[in-house]
């Protein structure tokens, strides 16, 4: 067995010369950028993955859970915990909350899962903004049957109506 001063490092342990790994060191989350998605769409925003300096031999520090941090953005947004991608609902861009506001700050969190050690987990959070984008949708015009006699004398109404769902007045 070999000691370099490193306890992430101490070679072949195979003798159980009473060096332990600890749990020192928190879990990174990657940074992706910013990410836009269209209204009316569903799918991923992204998929965040970490990294732990701990030795990855030892059993506990490469398993990572994700949540996502509470807080009223995370409508219409969910994380799954083991493999960290976070996707979403459909949105409509001509909600009131989205128009007023079409940028939504999320905080995705990463916890190595190390129930089963007799150390704390180490976490580390990361905050990213996914913008929805309007699309533009298509408007419809709808003409009902109108009969009016030949001859005859009065308003007509023909009928016709015209509908947007981009126009939110």
């Amino acid at each position: 067995m070999s000691f370099n001063g490193d306890v992430n490092d101490v070679g072949d342990d195979s003798d159980d010369n009473g060096y332990n790994n600890v749990n020192d060191n928190d879990p990174v989350i990657s940074e992706p950028a910013g990410v836009s998605i269209e209204e009316g769409s569903t799918g991923t925003v992204a998929n965040f993955d970490a990294t732990d300096a701990d030795d990855l031999e030892e059993p506990g520090f490469t398993t990572f859970y994700f949540e996502l941090m509470p807080g009223a953005e995370n409508t219409g947004f969910s994380i799954d915990s083991s493999t960290g991608i976070v996707s979403y609902s459909a949105f409509n861009f001509e909600d009131a909350g989205v128009t007023a506001d079409p940028v939504r700050g999320l905080t995705i969190r990463v916890c190595d899962d190390n129930d089963d050690l007799p150390v704390a987990k180490r976490c580390d959070q990361f905050g990213i903004d996914v913008t929805i984008t309007d699309v533009n949708e298509s408007s419809t015009l709808t003409v009902s049957d109108a009969d009016r006699n030949e001859n005859s004398t009065g308003s007509f109404d023909p009928g016709i109506t015209f509908s947007d769902p981009d126009c939110t007045n």
